[in-house]
């Protein structure tokens, strides 16, 4: 085991220099993953390595936090002081220094901030963060060290033991995840001779071949039960009897305290405990004089029960420390729980060991509970907050609003199942009124972060008439009924409750609440197609307080970047989501970032940046997978298909997209699927396939003209493709209602995307009709529409159709601007657009081909016309229309002198041999 164990740790170390690396050291208890821990500890140190270590312990009455404070604890001071204002004060409530009054810290600041910490001790030199025994880790510690993991960069290392079998927590690797990958080290049982030689160091004596081989049998090869064997065989007198072996360590543990007195094992159990022991609390819990205590548990020290470390006690084993505390009968671990919650200032740590104390309804223990939850939110360490308000429900205090803010610090650590689960059995119990119209709403959050919008929609509005005795939380569930009635496509319903909202809101006379209602009331008024109302917008942007923590659908700065890019202004919408990013990372809110990255994605397609693009879907993969939930994964896919439709990877696309409808119907949202949906007939439409492009936007065109909805840029882009599908199988009548509120709309609202578009759709449908005259005029104003977006996929796409019909003209200019839309496709890397610019290039080169003084384009519809293909599916499938087939046809005929389809074989191949 030594020599493998080394070679993992040498390689461990080696990697760690330059790239995020972890390491689990597994194993059973007591088999020697401390000791191989401790080694790889000093071999970093010896390496240049800057340690941060903690070790976590097995403990009733463990404080959030505690390891991630150890840890800071050997943290340059000057790191701390150089965090945001935000950050810092989170960093001050987990080293328990910052006394303030206050918000609440949110918890994903506080590993903002860690993150922030290492991150900057990594600049400077190798880093290793070790952690001994993180199964018992609390859940606020998990939850930082899990962030901080996942976005380490540099040379960073993490080290940790884990007890195989019985964990409470489950296996490291599904929540310990790193760049450069997680390795396992398994310390197996030690061999015979190995295991001698530990057992003849520790005791300072050797022991007969059968004796050991004894030992070596009935321990397995652990050498903590190996040499508490082979101890109780001196402490017995030397005996080598098979009776002299207990064959379990419980029983041998059993032996080993055995011994102790009365005093030394009251001491032991005091110390047992808590998680950090110390001589003072121990008398003061067991109140005898410092001295005496010390005097005490000297006997302890020289049987190797623990070790004296100034005023600190530590336990040579966790084992011994395990077997002191159960040992102890039920009544005098609850008698000694009692004394400590007198001794103990921290209200948390006071109210786990009052929990402990007790068997029955107490209701002192029920209120310190509750003060210790509420210390416990305040220091942004919501998953400790509900395991207290859960002691507090399981000690009999289980109350409506127990369960409601038990729920709510659940959301807040990110475990939506678990917080319905617990709130749901409460709803009805709860009188008519403000509290249940709060669970109502908590309940909606719960569902939309479960991406259950319908659930949402029926919580909200079963709220409203409870709400109506709470101005504040009616104008909440207001705003959030507006927010999930819109992404359920209910727009006019939508956009009356964010009107009700508002005016609520200005009677409260709360500016930032004002913001928050009226950054809903401006999204829902754009999406119903009225424009932006600058006046509201420019309120709600100068009313943001963003020191709130407020979800990103009500930040004005965030809404405001969407409403930039959807007005064309593509280069202030992309300034403006990056403050807004900034704000996000700084506190740490993975759930924002991820929405954020949404419009960010769209921001960098539209200007053709597609190589960022594709680093910003990697970003929302990675941060869809840590956040974990059926909302992410529907974002997830979506971005995939997004990208992979307008890079041209087909098959890809479609898979991924398959995957973001699926997940989206879960939500019962219409609007959920809309973006997927969309670009599965961009796809369709982009490959010539008009019949299934049309099918995926059945029920766009379908209600187009009966919803109440505009047509900006992030809920119309299916409407060029629906107009050149719709064109493409003869059915242009039924494309005119979407050009021509393309049209109407760009007009009034003056949106350059919606008159370049809507004058290239326009051109297109001019086209079919036969006049290309009008349908040129229609083209080359799109083109100047272009000039006032910076949007080189759709100008690009625009000089396809100019370029084709300059062609069909037969006007100069033709050649030059299918030149400069396969080279802004190229530059892009829209492979299936790039190909579509060549194949109408290809159309403009006139001259004789095989013999034959046929055009391209005329030999094209010569050979599928051979081929026994209609002119119906030769236009489709060449993305022209069916008279230019007849026309390029008829040219056809003329050249090769011939008058049906059934001479086009032959004489096409005469003229190949010609």
């Amino acid at each position: 085991m030594g020599d493998v164990a080394s070679l993992d740790a040498h390689d461990f170390l080696t990697r760690a220099t330059f790239s995020p690396v972890g390491l689990v050291i597994e194993g059973a208890m007591g088999i020697g993953k401390t000791t191989l821990w401790s080694t790889v500890v000093e071999q970093a140190r010896e390496r240049g390595f800057r340690v941060l270590s903690a070790r976590a312990v097995q403990a009733e009455s463990v404080l959030a936090y505690a390891v991630v404070a150890d840890l800071l604890a050997d943290a340059d001071p000057a790191l701390i002081d150089g965090l945001s204002a935000v950050q810092r004060i989170a960093v001050d409530r987990v080293l328990l220094n910052d006394r303030s009054d206050g918000l609440a810290t949110d918890q994903r600041v506080t590993a903002a901030a860690f993150t922030s910490i290492v991150g900057s001790m990594a600049e400077q030199g190798p880093l290793l963060i070790a952690i001994d025994d993180v199964q018992w880790l609390d859940a606020s510690t998990r939850a930082v060290i899990g962030f901080a993991a996942r976005r380490l960069k540099g040379g960073i290392g993490i080290l940790v033991t884990e007890r195989t079998g019985g964990v409470s927590h489950g296996s490291t690797h599904t929540w310990l995840q790193m760049s450069a990958g997680l390795a396992s080290l398994l310390v197996r049982p030690m061999p015979f001779g190995t295991l001698h030689a530990v057992v003849q160091k520790r005791l300072g004596r050797s022991f007969a071949k059968s004796t050991m081989t004894r030992i070596h049998e009935i321990s397995g090869g652990n050498p903590f039960f190996a040499i508490e064997l082979a101890r109780s065989i001196v402490d017995s007198g030397g005996g080598t009897g098979r009776e002299t072996l207990s064959a379990t360590l419980s029983e041998v543990m059993r032996l080993r305290l055995a011994p102790l007195s009365s005093d030394v094992r009251e001491a032991l159990l005091a110390a047992s405990c808590v998680a950090d022991p110390t001589v003072d609390v121990v008398a003061a819990a067991i109140d005898q004089a410092i001295y005496d205590v010390v005097e005490t548990l000297e006997f302890a020290e020289n049987d190797g029960v623990v070790t004296l470390d100034g005023n600190h006690i530590r336990f040579e084993h966790p084992l011994l420390a395990h077997g002191v505390y159960t040992q102890a009968s039920a009544a005098d671990r609850r008698r000694m729980h009692r004394a400590l919650a007198g001794v103990e200032t921290h209200p948390e740590l006071k109210a786990r060991h009052l929990a402990l104390a007790t068997v029955s309804t107490d209701p002192d223990t029920l209120k310190a509970l509750d003060a210790a939850a509420e210390a416990a939110t305040a220091r942004g360490a919501p998953a400790a907050a509900a395991e207290l308000f859960e002691l507090a429900i399981q000690r009999g205090g289980d109350t409506p609003m127990r369960r409601f803010r038990a729920a709510a610090s659940l959301l807040a650590a990110g475990d939506a199942i678990a917080g319905r689960a617990m709130l749901e059995p409460a709803i009805d119990t709860m009188p008519p009124g403000t509290m249940r119209a709060a669970a109502l709403n908590l309940l909606a959050g719960l569902c939309v972060h479960a991406n259950r919008y319908l659930e949402a929609i029926g919580h909200l509005t079963a709220a409203l008439p409870h709400a109506a005795e709470n101005p504040l939380l009616q104008v909440q569930t207001l705003q959030m009924l507006s927010l999930t009635q819109l992404a359920d496509g209910a727009f006019e319903e939508s956009l009356h409750n964010a009107e009700l909202a508002v005016a609520e809101a200005e009677q409260l006379g709360i500016p930032p609440l004002t913001s928050q209602v009226l950054t809903m009331w401006v999204m829902a008024n754009c999406v119903c197609g009225n424009g932006v109302d600058e006046a509201a917008n420019a309120r709600a942007l100068a009313m943001e307080d963003h020191g709130l923590n407020v979800p990103i659908a009500f930040r004005a700065s965030a809404s405001n970047a969407q409403l930039l890019a959807w007005k064309g202004d593509l280069v202030a919408a992309r300034a403006q989501i990056a403050d807004v990013r900034r704000r996000s990372e700084e506190r740490g809110a993975e759930s924002d970032l991820l929405h954020v990255a949404i419009p960010t994605l769209q921001i960098e397609l539209w200007s053709g940046n597609f190589d960022h693009a594709e680093a910003v879907v990697r970003d929302i993969v990675e941060r869809a997978e840590d956040v974990g939930g059926e909302q992410p994964t529907v974002m997830a896919q979506t971005a995939r298909t997004v990208m992979a439709a307008y890079r041209g990877r087909v098959d890809e696309a479609r898979i991924y997209g398959g995957l973001a409808l699926e997940a989206a119907e879960l939500s019962g949202a219409r609007r959920v699927g809309e973006w997927p949906t969309m670009m599965l007939g961009f796809l369709e439409t982009s490959l010539g396939n008009y019949p299934a492009a049309l099918n995926i936007l059945r029920d766009f065109i379908v209600r187009f003209p009966t919803t109440p909805t505009g047509t900006e840029l992030s809920t119309a882009t299916f409407i060029p493709d629906a107009v050149e599908a719709l064109v493409a199988v003869g059915r242009a009548d039924e494309a005119e209602p979407l050009v021509a509120a393309l049209e109407d709309n760009g007009a009034r609202l003056d949106r350059p995307w919606m008159l370049a578009v809507g004058a290239r759709c326009r051109a297109i449908v001019l086209a079919a009709d036969g006049d290309l005259p009008g349908a040129l005029a229609a083209a080359r104003l799109a083109v100047v529409e272009h000039q006032r977006l910076s949007m080189p996929f759709e100008l690009a796409r625009t000089q396809v159709v100019l370029g084709e019909l300059l062609r069909r003209s037969r006007q100069k200019g033709a050649a030059q601007t299918l030149n400069e839309a396969v080279a802004a496709f190229d530059r892009m890397g829209a492979a299936l657009w790039a190909q579509r610019a060549r194949d109408e290039l290809s159309r403009t080169v006139v001259g004789r081909t095989d013999g034959v003084d046929l055009t391209p384009g005329e030999r094209r519809v010569a050979e599928r016309a051979a081929a026994g293909l209609s002119n119906k599916e030769i236009a489709v499938e060449l993305h022209v229309s069916v008279k230019t087939v007849e026309s390029n046809l008829s040219n056809a005929y003329r050249k090769l002198g011939i008058r049906s389809r059934s001479q086009l074989a032959g004489r096409l191949a005469d003229a190949v041999a010609t």
